[in-house]
């Protein structure tokens, strides 16, 4: 008989298990990291076959702003089921029980990042709805004739919290940081092949794959002159920005829906915001958030 329940203490190694067998593309680093700085058994929903572990998800709180207004809820991650358990329902049994606690903890909604358009569809079973989606551009430095030279540096926390902050005020369903959040950052970077490089109006985060720059953080006011700093020094660079934002005249993105929302208590999500949860869902020029941990 399958149980879940919340994992505990003595749970952690056969959590880290389900994680490193589901995921094996993680660098041990980051996983060390993951374990260490950024879950804990109390936020970990578990799947149990009498006392073994066969699968996991991972509840991380988050507080995001609306229109202004703060709002407490969970980014789903780390949604594994052992390969020899998986279509039996395990992932949808743990799910409903991870929604549960989270609207007994007082959260109003949980946001997850699909990896894919299948997975997309498999979450909309469960309520969650698309919510933010981003023009994802492949850049080369030919495609930068026009734009000006910039010098480079690598900023630190307090940098990176001062442009995040001017450029999450734009936008619905940004993450609420502070400089501890940002030396979090910092530190996965340095977990994996990284990139992380400032011009003082703008920075971007990068994981570096296949000889090419993958930015899955680009935040602050014109980042053309940042995004060619980086393909002269790494040739390709793969950045996203938010759905319908201008990037470089003539060069035609590819739109991808990002990010999912589920309101789970729409009473509390909704006091004090001008609009529905439809018409929030609708506005996805005015949504964004970003992706890591």
């Amino acid at each position: 008989m399958t149980i879940t329940r919340v994992v505990t203490k003595e749970d952690m190694k056969a959590a880290r298990f389900v994680w490193e067998t589901c995921f094996p593309d993680d660098e041990a680093a980051f996983v060390d990291y993951y374990f260490k700085k950024r879950t804990h058994p109390e936020w970990i929903m578990g799947a149990f076959e009498g006392e073994r572990l066969i699968g996991t998800v991972h509840m991380l709180p988050q507080t995001a702003r609306f229109f202004g207004l703060e709002r407490h809820g969970c980014f789903v991650a780390g949604v594994a089921t052992l390969p020899e358990e998986r279509g039996r329902g395990i992932a949808e049994s743990m799910l409903a029980a991870a929604f549960s606690t989270m609207l007994e903890r007082g959260f109003s909604h949980t946001t997850l990042k699909p990896f894919s358009e299948k997975l997309a569809r498999y979450y909309e079973r469960f309520g969650y709805e698309p919510f933010a989606c981003r023009d994802e551009y492949e850049l080369s430095l030919s495609d930068f004739s026009d734009v000006k030279d910039v010098s480079v540096h690598v900023p630190d926390a307090s940098e990176l919290l001062s442009i995040y902050t001017a450029f999450a005020a734009r936008y619905n369903g940004m993450r609420v940081r502070q400089e501890a959040d940002l030396s979090l950052l910092i530190e996965e970077l340095s977990t994996y092949e990284s990139a992380l490089l400032s011009d003082g109006k703008a920075y971007a985060a990068c994981y570096l794959k296949d000889g090419a720059a993958h930015a899955f953080e680009l935040a602050g006011e014109h980042p053309a002159p940042l995004l060619k700093a980086l393909c002269k020094r790494y040739g390709t660079v793969h950045a996203a920005v938010s759905a319908g934002t201008p990037l470089l005249q003539g060069k035609t993105p590819s739109c991808e829906p990002f990010n999912m929302l589920k309101v789970l208590d729409e009473t509390a999500f909704l006091r004090g915001l001008p609009v529905s949860v439809a018409e929030l869902l609708d506005q996805k020029e005015t949504n964004y958030s970003f992706e890591v941990y």
